[in-house]
């Protein structure tokens, strides 16, 4: 007698004709669990989640002030398997992260905008994200009329400058901030000396 031991392939229907919003996010949330624990088994169902998420990143490129909840829950699940799982791919997601966000940060939906520097702020703290491009990213930041984004911001700025200097102070990345600021500093003044 033979036994047949099924198992089930990973399948891109995973994803497909949810009616709810609930049973998507808790799909993609298992879809997560699932890239981590076996990376190679599930990078179809990945890519094809990150198509998704680029398509929805050019519909928010249309019309940025209006607010997308499945872009939201797409750059989540993206930066956090990136984050964990298909390491290669951070940089990429990131810098169009980074893009939008620096180009549209007037334009943004506030839900939007705070997500998407919640995702870059995960994607720094897993270090795929050097700290001298986030903290120059977010600076900008700090003229949006959000004060809990510039709360966020201001917040992580501090925390990470104090993470990094924990085991020992590094000496190269301090210059490089410190003179960054010094730059962001004088460039006010120059600014208000104009005016």
């Amino acid at each position: 007698m033979t036994s047949s031991i099924t198992t089930s392939a990973p399948s891109t229907s995973l994803m497909s004709n949810s009616s709810t919003k609930g049973s998507v996010t808790m799909r993609l949330s298992q879809l997560q669990n699932l890239c981590k624990r076996d990376p190679l088994g599930y990078s179809d169902d990945y890519r094809t989640q990150l198509n998704r998420f680029n398509a929805e990143l050019t519909l928010l490129n249309l019309d940025p002030g209006k607010e997308n909840e499945e872009f939201v829950e797409l750059m989540q699940f993206v930066t956090a398997v990136v984050s964990k799982s298909y390491r290669d791919d951070g940089d990429e997601v990131a810098n169009k992260l980074e893009k939008v966000l620096s180009d549209k940060k007037d334009e943004l939906h506030p839900d939007t905008r705070r997500s998407l520097v919640q995702s870059l702020i995960l994607m720094r703290n897993r270090s795929l994200i050097p700290p001298q491009r986030l903290i120059s990213l977010f600076f900008p930041l700090f003229t949006v009329s959000d004060k809990s984004l510039r709360s966020l911001v201001y917040s992580h700025i501090v925390s990470d400058l104090k993470n990094m200097n924990k085991g020992g102070k590094r000496e190269k990345v301090n210059r490089e901030l410190q003179g960054f600021m010094h730059g962001m500093i004088n460039d006010v003044e120059k600014k208000d000396e104009g005016d």
